[in-house]
């Protein structure tokens, strides 16, 4: 009866076992992106090879003028936001995941549910995750990390980040085949202008071959706030409308992975498969009216812990899947107990003698919050401290000079009698630590006698100036 808050989920984890390949990962010098240089610095130049060994890590801070011309305030007028890494194309492939990479994606879809929703679940809420967007917005960051740093990243994702790129260049291969369901994946990368990074080329232009990352050069004002979010908006066909609220002073770059999934039902319902005065009883024991779906579904699945099925939507290539823990199994108690392992078995036991009289009902809901303490808990702390290296994502960064400040994600699903609409979005922001503290906060309340004035900025002179003793003139 609490099927409700598991089925979506199983939505992202089915993607991530889809049968796709790898293909060999793009690496080699190239030119620095540069960013406008703060008065009196010098843009960097020298780039390295992503894929090279740790012992022939980059040196810091190397000084001389940048290769490729330097994004200017005045050429930023106007728009405002600058592209980078258009030269470059995605190189799609097409095969099997590795065995390494898909127990890795399925260890992290368990984990993920179980930390990140936890206390959504025990308080009988929704909720839903998308390990696949987590994992290619990880993906752009362990891009651009090295050392202690990017062994970190490789460990959660399973394995190096050379095959770490191949698989989900895989999976993003697979997803643009599929016409229905439609299945699209979207990247980005985000820079502050005039901010403390000075992107290497080489990883643009890594993560645009392998990532097909688009890659963007703003200011961070509310105008490029409003055309992050419009592409997260686009990219996930407008189910989810916002990522973000805020640029702070410190926030050096976004990173940015966009899903959104479409499909409608292999098997259309009918009329009498379609009951408007079904009841569903909540995580609180109390009756809910909803409508109720019924159907019979040849993949059923069963252990000795939960039942579920499978139901697939258009051409079979992306299934729907339930899993309904046992009477005196809670919703809680299952989850904490699952793993890679048990999750993978439980979707591969499907019983071809048997099928399912399915009952289900439709629903939409929306989730999200920063998932940053789950991945720190998964292994990856080392991304977020003073030690951080990202040194081949920016040209001026050794380690702790960069670090992830955030992790946010945000899921929707719409489920109902013609398919399902889901939607999820993972946005990575970073922070540089020349300039750490918050600005210091003081209070003003305008609520009593006060002096104001109108004034020429240039000048500093004020056009008008005067005092407010009363409000009522």
């Amino acid at each position: 009866m609490k099927l409700k808050k598991l089925t979506a989920f199983i939505i992202s984890v089915t993607a991530a076992i889809s049968a796709v390949s790898c293909g060999s990962t793009a690496s080699g010098d190239a030119d620095t992106i540069s960013r406008a240089p703060a008065a009196g610095e010098a843009a960097s130049s020298s780039a390295p090879d992503v894929s090279a060994r740790e012992d022939d890590a980059p040196s810091q801070n190397s000084g001389g003028d940048s290769s490729e011309e330097s994004l200017t305030s005045a050429e930023l007028s106007g728009e405002g936001i600058r592209k980078f890494g258009e030269e470059y194309e995605f190189e799609g492939v097409a095969g099997e995941l590795d065995k390494s990479f898909r127990e890795a994606a399925l260890d992290l879809s368990a984990e993920l549910l179980k930390k990140a929703a936890s206390g959504d679940i025990a308080e009988g809420k929704n909720a839903l995750v998308s390990p696949e967007s987590v994992m290619f917005a990880l993906a752009l960051a362990g891009n651009g990390a090295w050392g202690d740093t990017r062994a970190a990243f490789e460990k959660l994702l399973g394995g190096d980040m050379d095959n770490v790129n191949k698989n989900l260049c895989a999976l993003m291969t697979s997803a643009r085949k599929s016409s229905d369901p439609r299945f699209s994946i979207a990247d980005s990368i985000w820079i502050r202008e005039g901010g403390s990074i000075v992107l290497r080329d080489s990883y643009a232009e890594l993560c645009k071959k392998r990532l097909d990352a688009e890659g963007f050069i703003a200011p961070f004002d509310d105008d490029t706030l409003s055309r992050l979010n419009g592409w997260v908006s686009e990219k996930t066909s407008h189910m989810i409308n916002s990522i973000k609220d805020r640029f702070y002073h410190n926030e050096a770059a976004v990173l940015v992975n966009c899903i959104a999934f479409e499909g409608t039902w292999q098997k259309e319902y009918t009329d009498g498969q379609i009951d408007e005065n079904g009841i569903f009883t909540n995580a609180s024991g109390q009756e809910e009216k909803c409508v109720m779906l019924s159907s019979t579904e040849d993949r059923y699945l069963a252990d000795d812990k939960a039942v579920g099925f499978m139901k697939p939507y258009g051409d079979g290539n992306y299934l729907f899947a339930a899993i309904l823990p046992n009477e005196g199994i809670s919703i809680g108690d299952y989850i904490s107990s699952m793993t890679g392992e048990s999750l993978s078995e439980f979707l591969s036991s499907a019983d071809g003698e048997v099928n399912a009289s399915v009952k289900m009902p439709e629903f939409k809901f929306e989730w999200g919050k920063s998932i940053a303490e789950n991945i720190k808990e998964m292994g990856l702390e080392a991304a977020f401290d003073g030690n951080a290296d990202f040194s081949a994502m920016a040209e001026n960064c050794g380690p702790g000079d960069l670090a992830i400040d955030d992790i946010i994600h945000k899921t929707f699903i719409d489920l109902n009698r013609n398919g399902t609409r889901a939607a999820a979005v993972t946005a990575i922001t970073t922070k540089g630590f020349e300039d750490n503290a918050e600005p210091e906060i003081k209070e003003v309340t305008l609520d009593r006698p006060f002096i104001f004035a109108i004034v020429e900025a240039r000048s500093g002179l004020p056009v008008f100036i005067g005092t407010l003793n009363s409000v009522q003139g």
